[in-house]
C-alpha cells in the first residue's frame, strides 16, 4: 500500500514540477517559438490587441534624413496580415527625423476601424489623430 501512495506522490510531484516549469514560458504556437521579430523599426509606440485576436504594432523607422510612421498588423498566430495595408503595413508616411511625430495609443471601434492618437513637437507640441480603415487605408 505505502509503495502504491509512494509512486502516486512521485508521479504527482513530477506533474507538479512540469507544470511549474512551463509557467511563464513562450508559447511556441506564436510567431518563430513564441517571439516575432520586425525589423526596420526605428522606435514603437504602442501595441493593441484586436477584438479578432490579431495584434496591431505602431512605430516609427528611420531612413537617413526621413523617417515614416508605420502600423503592422498582425495575425493571432503572430503572422504578418498580409491583408492589411500594404503586405501587412500602413500608414506609411514621411517626416523630417529632427521633429519625428510620436505614436503613443490606439483604440479599435465597433466598426473595426483604429483610432490612433500621436503628436509631433514643431516649435511646440501638436496633437494629431488618425483614423484608419480595418483594411489599412486612411
Amino acid at each position: 500500500m505505502w509503495m502504491r501512495e509512494s509512486v502516486l506522490g512521485l508521479a504527482l510531484a513530477t506533474m507538479l514540477q512540469a507544470a511549474s516549469a512551463q509557467v511563464g514560458g513562450l508559447d511556441p504556437g506564436f510567431g518563430a517559438g513564441g517571439v516575432v521579430t520586425k525589423s526596420g523599426l526605428s522606435g514603437g509606440g504602442f501595441l493593441v490587441a484586436l477584438a479578432d485576436g490579431a495584434y496591431m504594432l505602431g512605430g516609427y523607422a528611420r531612413n537617413g534624413s526621413t523617417g515614416n510612421l508605420v502600423l503592422h498588423r498582425f495575425l493571432s498566430n503572430g503572422a504578418v496580415d498580409t491583408n492589411f495595408g500594404s503586405n501587412g503595413v500602413a500608414l506609411n508616411f514621411s517626416f523630417n527625423v529632427n521633429a519625428p511625430p510620436t505614436f503613443e495609443d490606439a483604440l479599435e471601434l465597433p466598426d473595426g476601424k483604429l483610432l490612433v492618437v500621436g503628436g509631433r513637437f514643431i516649435g511646440e507640441r501638436s496633437l494629431q489623430l488618425h483614423r484608419i480603415n480595418a483594411d489599412g487605408s486612411l
